[in-house]
Parts: structure tokens; sequence; C-alpha cells
């Protein structure tokens, strides 16, 4: 048995050790360190919490997953403006590859479901797909889809356009897409009126095909007005052995006509002796052109009503 005496010494031994090894604890550690604002008791090594510690991979992650959501808002409020579901929008981007002959173009309805649901990102050729699919500009899908991709420098194949027309004394709207090569700022003569158009404008065409002129001619202002009214008109052309008429002739024609440094002009044309003149009578300061008869070639003139005409958008 331990008497009470023993006990006193085991305990104050035990102690005295204790107290030392506290004690050169804390000559070690200062008992009043902060670090990073956490107080440190002697001993203690500080670790800062999982959640404090910046993680490059969760930033990216809440990026990639705002991208999606904000991917998935854009393209399903395209989806319900222009009423067009996934497998309607795969149909599409075939034709648009087929007409175009760029095989990436096309995908699979799959895809677009995965990308209406924000699980994958159209790549840029798909992207240039849906542009033409919902007839938006390139810079504005890729920008909405992903804001910090860079904006491409091409040009996008085709752009949205309103075509106007009236037929039966009632007035059409049809909102299609022309091809981005056609300045639409210029003249031009055209085989068939729907080759500006990219791809085929398969409701426009039942209003106009049984229309059937050698050429169309495209007069992109007012200039010649009140015989076409609106810019952006497209009317037939006449050709064939048509002779200009005199100048003091009451019956103005349009007429398209190369000029002697072989660009493509219109204007109301008519012969005045030997010289043809060309006037643009609603073009503010514009002046009456007079050429040599044998340095101008004659295209047509116009011969019927205006087809069409386009907004641009």
């Amino acid at each position: 048995m331990w008497n009470d005496v023993e006990t006193r010494k085991v305990v104050s031994a035990r102690d005295e050790q204790s107290f030392r090894e506290r004690l050169r604890s804390v000559q070690r550690t200062p008992s009043n360190v902060w670090e990073a604002g956490v107080r440190l008791m002697p001993g203690q090594r500080h670790e800062t919490p999982k959640s404090v510690i910046p993680s490059a991979k969760s930033d990216r992650s809440r990026i990639i997953l705002a991208r999606r959501t904000s991917q998935v808002a854009y393209l399903r409020d395209l989806q319900r403006r222009y009423k067009t579901d996934a497998p309607e929008m795969a149909r599409l981007s075939r034709v648009f590859a087929e007409s175009l002959q760029e095989p990436n173009l096309a995908f699979k309805q799959q895809a677009a479901w995965a990308w209406l649901n924000g699980t994958r990102t159209p790549r840029p050729e798909h992207r240039k797909a849906l542009a033409m699919i919902f007839q938006v500009p390139w810079e504005e899908l890729n920008r909405a889809l992903d804001e910090t991709s860079p904006i491409s420098n091409e040009r996008p194949v085709v752009r949205p356009v309103m075509v106007h027309l009236q037929r039966n004394d009632r007035d059409f709207e049809y909102r299609l897409t022309v091809r981005n090569d056609i300045d639409l700022a210029q003249p031009a003569v055209y085989r068939h009126w729907a080759e500006m158009f990219q791809p085929e404008p398969v409701r426009l065409k039942r209003h106009l095909e049984r229309i059937d002129c050698a050429c169309y001619g495209w007069i992109p202002d007012v200039s010649i007005s009140p015989l076409v009214r609106y810019p952006r008109s497209m009317v037939p052309l006449k050709t064939g052995r048509a002779a200009l008429t005199d100048a003091n002739s009451i019956e103005k024609r349009g007429w398209f006509v190369y000029r002697p440094d072989g660009q493509l002009d219109f204007g109301i044309a008519f012969q005045e002796g030997r010289w043809p003149h060309l006037a643009k009578s609603n073009r503010p300061g514009a002046a009456t052109e007079r050429y040599p008869l044998s340095r101008v070639d004659l295209v047509g003139y116009v011969s019927g009503r205006v087809l069409f005409r386009i907004e641009l958008l």
C-alpha cells in the first residue's frame, strides 16, 4: 500500500515534469500568437479551413455554370420565338450544309437537345449554323453563348432581312436570309431574283413562281422615284432590242446600263441626238450624265411592278 508521503512525492514529481514540458513548449511558441486573424494556442499549428482556400477549379466551374445558364436562356428564347424544336434545328442544319457544301455545319438533334439543356456548348461551325437557323448575326449569337470567346473577324455566310411584297391587294412579310457576299447598296442584275437568297426562299417562291423574265434588276435607293418608290427593291427587266426613248417623250423608263468604265449603273435613260443620257432625278446634287452611244451597253429597263423590297434588320 502506498502511504500518503510516498503518494505526494510521486504526484509532485509527475507535476514538475509536466510543468517543465509545458514551459519548454511555451518558450518555443508564444502564448499570444495571431496568424491570419486566428489566435494560436501554445503548440497549436494553424491550418486554413478548406472552405477558405481559393480553388481555381471551383472558380472555373462557377464560370462554366454561369455560361451554360446564359446559353440555355438564350437558345430557349430563340426556340420559342421561332417555334423550332431540336429535330427541326437538325433538319435545317443539314439543309444549310448541303446548300453551302459545308458538311461540318450539320448536327444531330441529340446535339441540339444538349445545347438547349446546357450540358454541351456548340462548336464554332455549329454556331454558324445556329445563326442561320435563327436568323441572327453570328457575332450576337457567339457573344450570348460565350462572352469570353473572341469575336471572329469572319463575316457570316448570310444575314437576316425582312422581305415585303404585295400581291392581290394583300401585304406579306417574310423573315429570310440573303448572301453576305452581296452588296445591297449597289445596283445589280440577276438571272433569277432568288439568287440573292440563301437558302432557297420557298415561301417567297409561292407568290412569284409565275413571273418569268430574262433578268431582274436590284435598285438600292430611291433615286428614280416615283418609278420605284422604295429603296432595296427587286424589279423585272425587259431586254432585247429595246431602244431609248427621245428626250421629249413623256414616257420615262428606268434603265440598267454599263457605263464606259465597265460599272453597272441605273437611272432614267433617254436619248438626245446621238447621246444617251442617264438621270437620277431624285438624288440630291446628281447631274445628268451623257455618254457616247457606242460606249454604253444597255442591259434592260424596268418593265413591271416591284416584285419585293427588303428591309435590313
